[in-house]
This record gives C-alpha cells, structure tokens and sequence, in this order.
C-alpha cells in the first residue's frame, strides 16, 4: 500500500472487548480469565505453555463465541501476592487465580490492587 494522499475514514474500535469461539469441547464460564491457545482458539487460562491471556469471559459458552472483556478485575490470591507487588506483572495458575511466579509465567495483567476480596488485575 501506498501512503495517504488525502483524509482516511479508518474503523474504529473502543478495544476493550473482543468476541472469539472457544476451542471445541471446551467450557468457560462466566467471569473467569481467558486465553488465546496457539490455534487462535479460546480456552480458559491455566498456566500452559504458549496461550496469551486476553480478558475475562463475559459470558458462559459450550462452544458458543464468548466476549471477553479487558479492564481491572478480582481474582484469587494463590497466597503470594501482597500489597508490595501492587505495579508487578502476575502469572495465571487458573482460570481464576493468579501468583507472583508460576512454572510458564503465563501473564495475567498488572497487580492494581491487593484486599481482602484477592488482586484486582488490570488485563490489558
């Protein structure tokens, strides 16, 4: 392609949500963290070797498309993460718990915050 040589109409999208098909004879569920395996497929998040993590489910699906959603959001605390990591990245050990380090350091986002409910991760 050539460079422009008058205005452009270029789409638009707000990038915070995306709608992908789950791999087949997968189940995710609503509010859990999800991922992008190396076929392009969503599966739920685990720390597997090769998947990029991209959201939280917006909804259930047994095969339906699943919108996943970018933004901050309570997870669990597998135990290892305090206040002072507020700012650090977190790893994936499910689909609905994160840690400071995990065997495949799949990354679930930035430590936003630390409370009593868990680790608000920010996925981007």
């Amino acid at each position: 392609m050539a460079a422009l040589t008058k205005d452009r109409n270029t789409p638009k999208r707000d990038g915070e949500f995306v709608v992908v098909t789950p791999k087949d004879g997968v189940t995710i569920y609503a509010g859990s963290i999800v991922a992008i395996d190396s076929n392009g497929e969503l599966v739920p998040a685990s720390d597997t070797a090769g998947i990029r993590v991209i959201g939280r489910a917006e909804n259930y699906s047994e095969g339906q498309p699943v919108t996943c959603r970018k933004g901050v959001f309570g997870y669990e605390n597998d135990g290892s993460i305090t206040s002072a990591d507020i700012g650090s990245k977190c790893y994936i050990v499910d689909d609905q718990t994160v840690g400071k380090t995990t065997t495949n350091s799949i990354e679930a986002g930035v430590i936003f915050d630390v409370d009593d409910e868990g680790v608000w991760v920010k996925i981007n």
